[in-house]
């Protein structure tokens, strides 16, 4: 036994000497967030690599929980939330050992009203945070209680500066949960195990709802319970590391020395100008600020070294700090496009320009990431579910936007048998309550001010009962699909519509059981559209979406009311789609396919010439067919079946065809 602490007590006239061995100590976490780094991907300090990333709108700022261990910096939540796909909640702590579990954060809220949730999980299960009017709260889906203090009655120590000490305890051996404020308990009561799925989340429940509001600061969890005692160590100021040893007593703990060097003697502690990777920052340096491989120059291989990383301002842990798509190396801060190796943009910012498209987004594309007027194609994603394997659904347009199957038990791709009329028959996706994350397209971002979106898709469902939403986002917002017993439904949460048809009636005469449904919304005149196989099913006023966070597919706000059935050639545009356009989409045509028109952006009449200006969307490289009519009726005139594109965006000019008579024209542009 290490004797590491004695000291003598004098009980009822008898000496007692008190012996503490070094088991006395706080456990070591499985995981541990203190935010000095201020990056969106924050490093695990227990050293178990459970790295938290950050999604939707975090910050971090100079004031960290003032009597916590590092009190430097802490994460500002606004509407986000941090993701740890690296930690199941199911697999990790529930189904393993007694299912036991501690987790403590300091907090700071700036709201308490409604439901704020500090931890979570992608779906549904653990979800702890303030909730009730500003209670503590312990739930497991179904499972709920306060603990007994009000927040906003609650005045914590001077010291603390406004800051509270939380932690959630459950024994899954007795099923019992405990609350603790402060260091003291603050509630208990019996509680069942938790019934959800999927990887912590911090800062919400859910897989993103429900967000917390405020500071967070020291996040700490345990796969075992905590006694009283070391929970109010940690609200005294103890680390939740503490207990992991420094042998050589250099002042660098052994399991960081031994992570990168293997060792312990190769790594410095005492000599404060060792500097093993000779990257400009010291061994001591590199410790302190714990993001970057003392023992490696360029530790994310992003092409540039530790030292000018943090002289720059980027994070020397990931390759791209602002998540952009492009490696810090690249984005060179010049302003000047010169190619994919010198972007210009600033490694700091992920839309440099303030067009509302990332930079990385910009450059695959062809767009200039520095010029918020050259912009990329509007289709932000395409899944056709051909050939996609495991939990990966392959985004076939230009953007890149992979996404996820989260709910994989739920979710299969590859079904043989896609929408015959469609653009990739050969197969599928089947939902069954399932759900696929799509984190690169935040429609917060895009849909926001005048901005406007196109949904398409083919579905067969399997159940038109109750909500069956197919397109949704993290938080509220945006869910599209059917609703009402079998009407296609669009909502902005709060702002609901039906389509005229019931798809109960419409699919008994239908043979294959396929429709194909696409939703518009155009953000200039706040008007909605829902179409039915190619024709339009509702027109009206419809105002912009009140949510926050990125698209989801299969259900809505976080993953609810879930779709039943098959899907097929899933799209999303950031714009309107012509009427012509989604005729097209449910006639076969593919959302990249070379008859799909185009959208024509200023049209000019000089009544000196009698000629007419035409300005449309366009790709390098291609040719396009100019067509007129007068009637909205058929399309079988064109103008010029040969025109040059003129890059992203293509000017032509040309006499009236039906002379200075005609009373109105209209025109469709369609790719060669």
């Amino acid at each position: 036994m290490k004797i590491i602490q004695m000291r003598l007590a004098l009980f009822t006239g008898l000496m007692v000497l008190l012996i503490i061995d070094a088991k006395s100590q706080t456990p070591v976490p499985i995981a541990y967030y203190d935010f000095e780094s201020k990056s969106d991907t924050v490093t695990d300090q227990s050293f178990n690599d459970n790295i938290a990333t950050a999604t939707d709108l975090v910050d971090f700022v100079d004031e960290g929980a003032p009597t916590g261990p590092s009190p430097g910096a802490a994460a500002q939540l606004v509407g986000g939330h941090f993701r740890v796909p690296s930690i199941d909640l199911n697999s990790q702590i529930r189904d393993s050992g007694d299912g036991s579990y501690t987790m403590t954060a300091w907090i700071k809220p700036s709201a308490l009203d409604g439901e704020r949730f500090l931890f979570g999980q992608t779906s549904q299960g653990i979800h702890h945070g303030i909730r009730n009017g500003g209670f503590l709260h312990s739930a497991h889906w179904g499972a709920d209680w306060n603990s007994d203090t009000n927040l906003g009655g609650y005045d914590p120590p001077e010291n603390q500066n406004g800051w509270l000490h939380a932690a959630w305890v459950y024994d899954g051996a007795t099923d019992i949960a405990m609350i603790y404020l402060d260091g003291v308990l603050d509630g208990t009561t019996s509680q069942r195990a938790p019934n959800g799925g999927g990887h912590l989340i911090i800062g919400a429940r859910n897989n993103g709802e429900k967000q917390y509001l405020g500071l967070l600061d020291e996040v700490a969890i345990w796969d075992k319970i905590l006694s009283e005692g070391e929970i109010l160590k940690l609200a005294e100021g103890g680390s939740p590391i503490a207990s992991l040893t420094d042998a050589d007593q250099d002042g660098f703990i052994d399991a960081w020395e031994k992570k990168y060097a293997g060792n312990l003697s190769d790594l410095d502690g005492n000599n404060e100008d060792a500097d093993f990777d000779k990257d400009g920052l010291t061994d001591a340096e590199e410790y302190k600020l714990r993001i970057s491989d003392p023992t490696k120059s360029d530790s994310d291989d992003d092409g540039l070294d530790d030292f000018t990383e943090i002289d720059d301002g980027t994070d020397p842990s990931n390759a791209d700090t602002d998540g952009d798509g492009l490696l810090d190396g690249v984005e060179t801060n010049s302003g000047t496009l010169v190619d994919n190796d010198d972007t210009g943009t600033d490694p700091n910012n992920a839309d440099t320009d303030g067009d509302g498209y990332m930079d990385g987004i910009e450059v695959v594309n062809g767009s200039d990431p520095n010029d918020d007027n050259s912009t990329p194609p509007p289709l932000l994603a395409y899944y056709d579910f051909e050939g996609d394997q495991g939990n990966i659904v392959t985004d076939k347009g230009n953007w890149g936007n992979d996404a996820e199957v989260t709910r994989p038990e739920n979710t299969y791709l590859g079904i043989k048998g896609g929408a015959p009329g469609g653009s990739s028959p050969s197969t599928a996706a089947e939902f069954n309550d399932g759900l696929i994350n799509v984190p690169g397209i935040n429609l917060s971002k895009i849909i926001s001010g005048e901005g406007s979106y196109t949904f398409s898709a083919w579905l067969k469902p399997s159940d038109l009962s109750g909500n069956k939403f197919l397109f949704g986002q993290t938080n509220q917002g945006i869910h599209n699909g059917i609703r009402n017993n079998g009407f296609l439904h669009q909502a902005h949460w709060g702002a609901d519509t039906n389509g005229a048809t019931n798809l109960n009636s419409y699919l008994e005469a239908d043979e294959d059981g396929w429709i194909h449904a696409a939703w518009t919304y155009d953000g200039e005149t706040d008007t909605g559209k829902i179409y039915l196989d190619g024709s339009l099913d509702w027109e009206g006023n419809k105002r912009a979406p009140n949510g926050s966070g990125n698209l989801i597919i299969g259900g809505r706000s976080g993953g609810g009311d879930g779709y039943y059935g098959l899907a097929d050639d899933i799209a999303m545009w950031d714009m309107v789609l012509e009427p012509e356009a989604i005729e097209e989409l449910a006639l076969g045509g593919s959302p990249i396919g070379a008859n799909l028109p185009f959208q024509i952006t200023s049209i000019t009449y000089d009544l000196q010439s009698g000629e007419i200006e035409l300005t449309w969307d366009s790709k390098p490289g291609r040719n396009y067919l100019l067509l007129y009519n007068t009637s909205l009726e058929n399309w079988d005139a064109d103008i010029d079946d040969s025109i040059e594109s003129g890059g992203e965006s293509t000017t032509y000019r040309f006499e009236n065809p039906e002379g200075p008579e005609a009373k109105a024209l209209f025109f469709k542009v369609i790719g060669n």
